[in-house]
Parts: structure tokens; C-alpha cells; sequence
């Protein structure tokens, strides 16, 4: 099968995309983990650290009498924290990832759940990871709103690479069966405009597998739709004028703690 995550961190270019995403996606997270109260001294572990933002703020959060661990599958992006003391770079995928049972007080995935086909058992392994009264949070983003897209063009790129990141919408349904309480589950979602730092960080994605997207060979191998050249080239132009907006993205966020 082939892996369903396109993104690589080596990439030059990688860099400026996700310290987009970061701008972006950076406030929520921020808000969502304060509302939970994190505190001096707490060990957590951000589970596809990408470029090293919200391990940041973690460490400053915890101190120096707690750990970060900062977990990526390609951690080149997140050498500029090897001077910190209270962040440990740990190069893994999460499906490989070996948590000791009640090790962690807070556990944060952001954008990287919906990429992996056993996220399912993956969740349950995060929950047997946290000590009792320990903090999940997971915010992941889901396409339901592509339906009310209002570029045919844009449409047809945008979701032969997302159409089938649907698994968020199951979260809720999944947490609620795990030996967890205080289970809060928000939406976040808007409309994009053409030339926003929300579009150029998608135009960046979609140029990173461009390639992919409009080669019909590899569109029919992986059961995705034909994206043309032409077609791609008008949702480039979409993504870069101020007067286009569209709905595109969903982000599922969903908090629990530990029984």
C-alpha cells in the first residue's frame, strides 16, 4: 500500500509550508491547551512535531522540570530545539512508536492521525500512554466541507488529494468507547480567501505533489480522480486572487482525560 502521507520534512520547501500551517493552526492549538491548564513540571509528547512550534510552547509551559518529547518521522525540521534541555527530538513513526503505559500527563497530535490507516488502535495506545487524570488532545482535520465549494476547479484538486480524510468525524465515536472523562469535542472551520496565508499554504501543498495529482497513471494506481493540467493551473490562479473564498478544510478537535 502505498503511504498516504505525500509531505516530506527534507524538503526546502516543506519548511515554508508548515511554518505556514504553524501560523495558521498555531492560535487554536494554543488556546485549546491552555483551556486544559498545562503545567510546570508535566511530561508531554507532540506527536508529529513537524517544524517544532508547539513543542516550543510546551517546553516553555513545563518548565524546566518537564519534558517534551517532540516526535517525528523526519526530524530535520526540528534540529533548531537541540539546545533545549527540556525537549527530546525523537525520530519514530507514531505507528512504531513505543509510549510506556502511564508515562505522559499531556499527549497532542495535530494533522498527522488522518494520514495513518490504524488510527483507530493508535488512539487507544495514546490513552493507555497517559496517567490517570492525563490530557489527550487531538485536532485533526476532516473535508466534509468540499461539498460547498464554489470552484469547480479548485474542487477537483483539492480532493483528489483530501477527499478520503474523512476519518475525524469518527473521533468523537472512538474516544467515547476508551476509559476517558471530560470529553470535549469543537469544530474549526472557515472560509479561505484567495492570497490569505490559509491559500498559500494550500498552494504550497498542492504544488509539493503536483506531479501526482495530474499524472493519470498514478491518479487510476491509487484510485483517485484525473486532476488536468489546465485544471490545476486555473486553482493556482483561484488560490492567489483576493477575491476568491471558498470553504475547503475542517479541524476536528477533540479533548479527554484519563480514567
Amino acid at each position: 500500500m502505498e503511504d498516504r502521507y505525500w509531505f516530506d520534512n527534507s524538503l526546502s520547501d516543506e519548511g515554508n509550508r508548515l511554518r505556514l500551517l504553524e501560523a495558521i493552526a498555531d492560535p487554536r492549538s494554543v488556546r485549546l491547551l491552555s483551556d486544559l491548564h498545562v503545567e510546570e513540571g508535566w511530561r508531554c509528547a507532540e506527536l508529529g512535531a513537524g517544524a517544532g512550534s508547539m513543542a516550543v510552547w510546551l517546553a516553555d509551559q513545563v518548565g524546566d522540570t518537564g519534558l517534551v518529547m517532540a516526535v517525528d518521522r523526519d526530524v530535520t525540521l526540528l534540529r533548531h530545539m537541540d539546545g533545549r534541555a527540556n525537549i527530546e527530538i525523537v525520530e519514530a513513526s507514531i505507528e512504531n512508536l513505543n509510549l510506556p503505559p502511564a508515562s505522559l500527563d499531556l499527549i497532542h497530535t495535530r494533522n498527522v492521525l488522518m494520514h495513518i490507516n490504524e488510527a483507530d488502535e493508535i488512539i487507544a495506545r495514546l490513552i493507555d500512554a497517559l496517567r490517570p487524570g492525563g490530557v489527550l488532545l487531538v485536532e485533526e482535520a476532516d473535508y466534509f466541507p468540499l461539498a460547498g465549494m464554489t470552484s469547480s476547479a479548485v474542487f477537483e484538486v483539492t480532493s483528489a488529494l483530501v477527499a478520503k480524510w474523512t476519518w475525524a468525524r469518527t473521533l468523537p465515536n472512538t474516544i467515547s468507547g476508551l476509559p476517558v472523562t471530560d470529553i470535549n469535542v469543537t469544530i474549526d472551520t472557515s472560509m479561505m480567501r484567495g492570497g490569505s496565508p490559509e491559500a498559500a499554504f494550500w498552494t504550497y501543498t498542492l504544488r509539493s505533489v503536483e506531479e501526482r495529482l495530474t499524472d493519470s497513471e498514478h491518479a487510476a494506481a491509487n484510485g483517485l480522480p484525473s486532476v488536468t493540467q489546465e485544471t490545476f493551473d486555473e486553482a493556482m490562479r483561484l488560490l492567489a486572487d483576493e477575491t476568491f473564498w471558498t470553504p475547503l478544510a475542517a479541524v476536528v478537535c477533540v479533548s479527554c482525560r484519563r480514567e
